[in-house]
């Protein structure tokens, strides 16, 4: 979307709200994170996020948007295509270039012009091939030079006007490409569907497997280009692969996520909670506690003053907003937003992604114990239904689970990295114990700056959904506290391996969290690390996947459309708290319909984990798959997408930190 050339009612003026301003999406927690993950060099209330914009939601009865309308503009890649829309068994790859009569993407195609009289054929396929590197880097393979090696063409053309022959036999790494032929242009000088085609004598041909070669080899030069932008290329000294376009590691997000399952903030806090407003909100506070019966009408009142000023832009439904809260409810927020600024003008709104896991999982499990003490099966809101408890079969394991509605979730992509390498042997020990991910993240395309007011807007999702938690119970019948480790022989060959991979990281870490040794994102990123290798989280992270390919049966819902929040959080007295949220999102206002939390009901949940574990003993690529051993590099141990690795949408962890004979080893004792 060109923001210099808006479409539809993106520019029109809603409640005194435009552009951007318009979808934003409001999330305190999400914000904390971002102002973490930017090392704080961005100021706090300089950071926003936005909803995708739609053909929906920017058509207007002034300005009409067609659903079928394009309104985002996109650019070709790969820019090489493959043409097989003729009779002869030989495919020709070529430069996708325009066709300016049939206004087309297309490929010049010899074979199409003498079948069909027109070079230019729209029906190709785009090349599988690409050059990425692990700095972030996307080019096409340069395939002129390739070709050619050190010798020279008998024609010298651009790309756009040469035509190379794709021969692909038997398997997919039997491919030769050939130099075949150049266009010439018509009698007037210009490109058409008439232009002449002559052969190439050259004789110039190679192979995908001397260019892969070539490749592992470190023998390609990264062009230094990012897709995503239309300027130059830098300087580059990491080798380029030769890798497909549809592997899934070419592109791997970051992603953050903020959960909130239970409430605690006023609704008029995270209307009020970015400046201006939230100052405003401080201050007609303060003027109108002269009044003894001061109520909602005063605080709008000053509301309408300061927008009448023009030193805030606030809408008519807000001032309306403030106007229905009762004195008691705007003392509340007042309370809230004055915690709040003191956070932000001291510079420490900032929020870790272990602490807001630690967050979360307090909510889940003070509602779960509420819940448990009412003795009620739900609450006024319908959010909450007493929580299940039940012993496996299998494992003898005390299980303890609780639904949750009403879910609201926010994601942020914050960057992606191209794990196309692999490991750097010229890392030394501790950078290759903390590296989880063998490419750079890149983060500049991930934000969009606005030069007329500082702001830094992220692209993001907020949707409603339903979930479902499961945890072991706490204490045994007899009211004494259990062990989150209890579930492990602690001398097993496959839990000493983490546990020592573990304590490796720990001891690397610990004192650099203790004493803040470099940034807040850095030491982010190493308690990051530090949490996911730990045995426990392996154990539920590993337990959530194979409960996920259960779900899927007998919810409806697919695999793909699950997601998974693990939780491994150590306490302050050295224990530990661990289980897993299973949850779907949905947009829209209603978000889900209770397919998944339907599913906690005494009859039907132990059964599902039951089959879970009774499927992670066994696996349909074993012996194979058992026989892997956890290996640090690849933060894996036995699985496979046979059994516990799962779609690259679901898991928030790159199918890593997972191991079946570490949680087969807990079923079988």
């Amino acid at each position: 979307m060109n923001l210099q050339n808006p479409i539809g009612n993106f520019n029109e003026v809603v409640d005194h709200k435009k552009q951007l301003n318009k979808i934003e999406i409001l999330d305190p927690k999400m914000t904390k994170m971002l102002y973490q993950k930017n090392g704080e060099t961005i100021p706090y209330n300089d950071i926003r996020i936005f909803n995708m914009p739609t053909n929906e939601s920017l058509n207007s009865t002034e300005k009409s948007v067609d659903p079928s309308q394009n309104i985002y503009e996109a650019k070709l890649f790969p820019k090489w295509g493959i043409c097989s829309n003729h009779k002869d068994s030989r495919k020709i790859l070529g430069k996708i270039v325009y066709d300016p009569r049939n206004k087309a993407a297309s490929v010049q195609c010899p074979f199409c012009k003498y079948e069909h009289g027109d070079k230019y054929s729209a029906k190709f396929s785009s090349v599988r091939f690409v050059l990425a590197c692990r700095a972030g880097h996307l080019s096409d393979v340069d395939w002129t030079n390739e070709i050619h090696s050190d010798n020279n063409c008998s024609h010298n053309k651009d790309d756009e006007d040469r035509v190379y022959l794709w021969n692909e036999s038997g398997g997919g790494d039997n491919i030769i490409f050939r130099c075949y032929g150049v266009w010439k242009k018509d009698a007037s000088g210009q490109s058409s569907g008439n232009d002449l085609f002559e052969k190439t004598t050259c004789n110039q041909e190679t192979r995908y497997l001397t260019i892969k070669g070539r490749s592992i080899r470190d023998g390609i030069e990264c062009s230094g280009k990012f897709v995503e932008s239309h300027s130059g290329s830098e300087r580059c000294n990491k080798p380029a692969r030769l890798v497909l376009k549809s592997m899934m590691s070419l592109r791997s997000p970051a992603i953050l996520s903020s959960l909130v399952v239970a409430q605690k903030k006023s609704s008029m806090f995270h209307k009020l909670c970015r400046e201006p407003l939230l100052q405003t909100f401080r201050n007609a506070k303060f003027d109108v506690e002269g009044k003894p019966d001061w109520d909602g009408d005063d605080i709008a009142e000053q509301f309408v003053i300061q927008r009448n000023r023009n030193n805030i832009d606030v809408g008519d439904s807000l001032i309306r907003d403030i106007r229905n809260c009762t004195r008691g409810q705007l003392e509340t927020t007042f309370a809230e937003l004055s915690k709040e600024r003191d956070l932000i003008t001291s510079g420490e709104a900032t929020l870790s992604e272990s602490e807001n896991l630690a967050g979360e999982l307090a909510s889940l499990e003070n509602t779960v114990q509420q819940a448990l003490e009412s003795g009620h099966q739900g609450t006024t809101s319908t959010t909450i239904s007493h929580p299940i408890r039940w012993p496996s079969k299998i494992s003898k394991l005390h299980f303890e689970a609780m639904p949750f509605n009403d879910i609201k979730v926010t994601h942020v992509q914050t960057g992606y990295s191209r794990e196309v390498d692999a490991q750097n042997q010229a890392e030394d020990e501790v950078e290759q114990l903390l590296r989880t991910r063998t490419g750079d993240m890149v983060s500049k395309f991930s934000k969009h700056e606005d030069k007329t007011n500082d702001n830094v807007w992220y692209l993001g999702n907020q949707n409603l959904g339903e979930g479902i938690f499961i945890h072991l119970q706490p204490t045994d019948p007899s009211g004494n506290p259990v062990d989150a480790f209890s579930m492990f022989d602690k001398t097993a060959l496959d839990f000493k391996k983490w546990d020592d991979h573990n304590s490796k990281i720990s001891e690397i870490v610990e004192p650099i969290l203790k004493n803040k040794i470099g940034t807040q994102f850095d030491r982010d990123s190493k308690e990051t690390m530090m949490v996911q290798s730990n045995p426990l989280f392996v154990w539920w992270h590993s337990f959530a996947h194979q409960i996920i390919t259960e779900l899927a049966i007998d919810s409806g819902f697919t695999t793909t459309s699950l997601s998974e929040r693990v939780y491994c959080i150590k306490k302050d007295n050295g224990t530990y708290s661990a289980g897993i949220l299973l949850y779907v999102s949905a947009p829209g206002s209603d978000g889900t319909l209770g397919g998944l939390t339907s599913l906690v009901d005494p009859n039907i949940l132990p059964k599902i984990v039951d089959n879970a574990e009774r499927h992670l003993l066994s696996c349909s690529n074993d012996p194979v798959c058992y026989e892997r051993e956890f290996n640090p590099h690849r933060s894996r141990g036995a699985a496979c997408h046979s059994c516990l690795m799962s779609p690259e949408t679901t898991c928030s962890y790159q199918n890593k930190f997972l191991d079946r004979n570490l949680i087969r080893r807990t079923i079988e004792k």
